[in-house]
């Protein structure tokens, strides 16, 4: 055979290109990593005093209520309240949802101005309230079931909050708790906080039907802790009913 003259002109190398696609084991590992990655939450503020003109809820455009801040809330995201008093009731998402009064329950205050039921946590919420004053529910405005002040049918934590002049009076009441009811197969916790001034005086018709407790709680687990209670009543009836699996 012939022999190839060494001064013969020889073909290039062939040069070779590492294969970048995503391997079996790449996409297991993205794949994972998403499914363990931990949700993004966010801060939406509140501001009573702020304009409410192209409001975002971020702190240079705070909303100018706390209802606007829960409708635009996705779950694990943290609602901001500035100082102020906020005259509205609250219907809090599903879903984990934080309420914080950044300036504590003295100067943040939530009015429900004898409109009907302050706060209500549906079924299926994880809520966490601290910081604020939650006043002036009326459980004849209501006009059926529920708290005057806080209904909760799911899990609650109330931080450092003042729960005060909650009222059921009349024949139009049929709410089941003046202050705070809490009727969910998810645990409650109060810890804190102060009820104060939450009555029901006069006489529900048809006599001599007993008025609503002032509170109720159920679920698995009641924690109750560093809590004051003053001036509460109700007339002929109870100043607290726990149905619950432990407090």
């Amino acid at each position: 055979p012939r022999r190839a003259s060494p001064d013969a002109p020889r073909p290039p190398p062939i040069e070779t290109v590492p294969d970048s696609r995503p391997t079996l084991v790449d996409m297991w590992t993205l794949a994972l990593a998403l499914a363990t990655a931990s949700p993004t939450t966010a801060d939406l503020h509140v501001d009573a005093s702020a304009s409410c003109a192209a409001a975002d809820g971020s702190s240079a455009a705070p909303f100018c209520t706390i209802g606007e801040a829960l409708a635009a809330a996705a779950s694990g995201d943290v609602v901001r309240v500035a100082p102020g008093t906020y005259v509205e009731l609250l219907d809090l998402p599903t879903g984990s949802t934080t309420i914080v009064g950044s300036a504590g329950a003295e100067a943040t205050i939530l009015d429900a101005a004898r409109a009907g039921l302050a706060v209500t946590v549906p079924a299926g919420a994880d809520a966490t309230i601290q910081g604020l004053t939650i006043t002036n529910g009326d459980g004849a405005a209501a006009g059926v079931g529920g708290g005057a002040g806080i209904t909760s049918y799911g899990r609650l934590t109330l931080d450092g909050c003042i729960v005060r002049d909650h009222r059921s009076e009349g024949p139009s009441s049929t709410v089941r708790a003046i202050a705070l009811l809490h009727d969910s197969p998810d645990d409650l916790t109060l810890r804190g906080c102060e009820f104060a001034d939450n009555t029901s005086l006069s006489a529900p018709l048809p006599l001599p039907a007993p008025a609503p407790p002032v509170l109720v709680l159920g679920g698995p687990d009641v924690r109750i802790e560093d809590c004051v209670f003053r001036r509460n009543g109700s007339w002929q009836s109870l100043g607290l009913v726990c149905d619950t699996g432990s407090v």
